[in-house]
């Protein structure tokens, strides 16, 4: 890397490619072409609320949390309902409302992709201490509250 770029975003977007890479190689392995790494953020998200914390998610949720304008997360949600990853339902006592569930498809997929997750994280901390991971992540934790912080 050029030494008059900043450091901190080039190497950041550097891991960031590489990770992508090796999750998208992981998962072309298993057959699965079509997903990017966000995909498998949202249906691990998915998984996690409805089946594990037993909470309804609607589509504003996917929004706010994976910080996606309502335009994508509508683009992706309509791909998975195509591909019979998940399904919308009617909530008793509001017609308006659609939760969103994931079918015994979303389910499968949500298992091989978590796989796909721990084993590109393992790649990752290769060589890498439990006493430097967790200084890490806290510098990491400590960087993005900056953001949240201020305003530009």
């Amino acid at each position: 890397m050029h030494d008059d770029k900043p450091r901190l975003l080039a190497e950041n977007h550097l891991l960031g490619v590489e990770t992508k890479k090796y999750f998208e190689k992981l998962q072309e392995k298993r057959g699965i072409d079509r997903t990017v790494i966000t995909h498998g953020w949202i249906i691990a998200y998915l998984y996690h609320e409805t089946t594990v914390e037993k909470k309804n998610i609607y589509q504003k949720d996917i929004e706010k949390t994976m910080h996606l304008p309502r335009s994508t997360a509508t683009t992706i949600l309509q791909k998975f309902e195509r591909e019979d990853l998940i399904r919308r339902v009617f909530v008793e006592g509001d017609a308006r409302l659609k939760k969103i569930e994931l079918t015994e498809k979303g389910v499968a997929f949500y298992k091989d992709t978590i796989t796909d997750f721990e084993e590109t994280e393992a790649r990752a901390r290769r060589g890498i201490t439990e006493e430097e991971y967790q200084k890490y992540m806290e510098i990491l934790h400590k960087m993005r509250s900056n953001f949240k912080k201020e305003e530009c």
